[in-house]
């Protein structure tokens, strides 16, 4: 794990000194590109503890992002407009960009009707207005109205400030107006916006955000020049002057079946079903298992040759593959050994 990371943050370290050299005005984006989410979490803890900026583009995270948790605190308010925590989530959302101190609720000991009370006592009807409009109005066009009146994009900036460094708040803030156009366009396509309601939209919402980690984020062009993680499967379609591939001893990720079913056809079109089992009790399998076992074998490690030239080809300029001296059985250093890749003794200067 240690010389895992040693190696990675010198290359990224050295990769970046190399490119803040170049005076060109080309693309000047770094991809470090793994196999899985969980890999690409990794590097970026990496890199946090070096302090070094990094944004990541990941697979099926869309309904965990800030701008999907956003919009949904705003939902929570407007569901349930009665229950002071509700109010007090959605009044501190990038929507309304409140800063209620919870000192000044302590005397109320957790009294609902008095939070609410002292809430409209100092922001007026600032919120409860939307509430009411949702009486006459269709949900989305009274959240269209926050979203114009209350100015989010204008504002949104000052919100995350203290989140991060200037480069990385452009980026998130490019990211955020993105995603947010995405999730409006997910729901006009879901729904009939004009008899949606909003109990409709809120049970909706709380579904996708805990089941849902198919939708991904959508791709953001024109992000500043910096260092991305990405999965093999977001990187399709994209280029990078630099790639960086790590971690190529982690094993493929397939899990053996202990039954197979293969189906053919005959010289008379007649369909034909072999079975294959396996059954680890009794250590007895049948004696087509380990032929059907093999194909299986095969087929896995066909679409990882294909996922690590997709992520090879994605390079400009320089590519940069972390190998070990032995590579193991299963993994991407395994099938870079096969072709006959030379490996560079790793070097603390990079």
């Amino acid at each position: 794990y240690n010389k895992d990371k040693e190696a990675t943050m010198a290359i990224i370290k050295n990769s970046l000194n190399e490119l803040q050299q170049q005076n060109t005005e080309e693309n000047k984006k770094i991809a470090i590109i793994v196999r899985t989410n969980a890999q690409a979490k990794k590097v970026s803890n990496w890199c946090k503890s070096e302090k070094i900026n990094t944004t990541e583009n990941l697979e099926g995270t869309f309904y965990t992002s800030q701008a999907v948790r956003d919009f949904k605190r705003l939902l929570d308010g407007l569901m349930y407009p009665k229950e002071a925590k509700y109010v007090l989530n959605t009044l501190q959302s990038p929507y309304f960009r409140y800063k209620i101190p919870y000192h000044l609720l302590i005397p109320f000991q957790g009294n609902n009707n008095d939070i609410l009370a002292f809430i409209e006592d100092k922001i007026g009807n600032d919120f409860n207005k939307y509430v009411e409009q949702l009486r006459t109005l269709p949900v989305m066009a009274v959240i269209q109205k926050i979203i114009s009146e209350k100015a989010i994009f204008q504002h949104l900036a000052h919100f995350y400030k203290e989140e991060f460094d200037e480069k990385e708040l452009q980026n998130f803030l490019k990211k955020y107006k993105k995603k947010l156009y995405h999730l409006l366009n997910i729901i006009q396509q879901q729904f009939d916006t004009m008899n949606a309601t909003i109990y409709g939209l809120y049970q909706w919402l709380t579904l996708q955000m805990r089941t849902n980690r198919n939708e991904n984020e959508p791709i953001v062009e024109g992000l500043e020049n910096g260092i991305e993680i990405t999965t093999v499967h977001r990187a399709k379609g994209l280029e990078y002057h630099t790639v960086i591939i790590p971690l190529t001893t982690s094993k493929f990720y397939f899990k053996r079946t202990n039954f197979y079913i293969e189906e053919l056809e005959d010289e008379n079109y007649k369909k034909q079903r072999k079975v294959g089992w396996y059954i680890k009790e009794l250590n007895s399998q049948s004696s087509y298992y380990e032929k059907l076992d093999e194909i299986e074998n095969q087929e896995v490690y066909k679409e990882e040759t294909r996922l690590l030239y997709v992520a090879m080809t994605r390079v400009k300029k320089k590519l940069v593959i972390l190998m070990p001296e032995n590579p193991k059985q299963e993994t991407w250093a395994e099938l870079l050994d096969m072709t006959g890749a030379k490996v560079v003794p790793y070097d603390s200067k990079g």
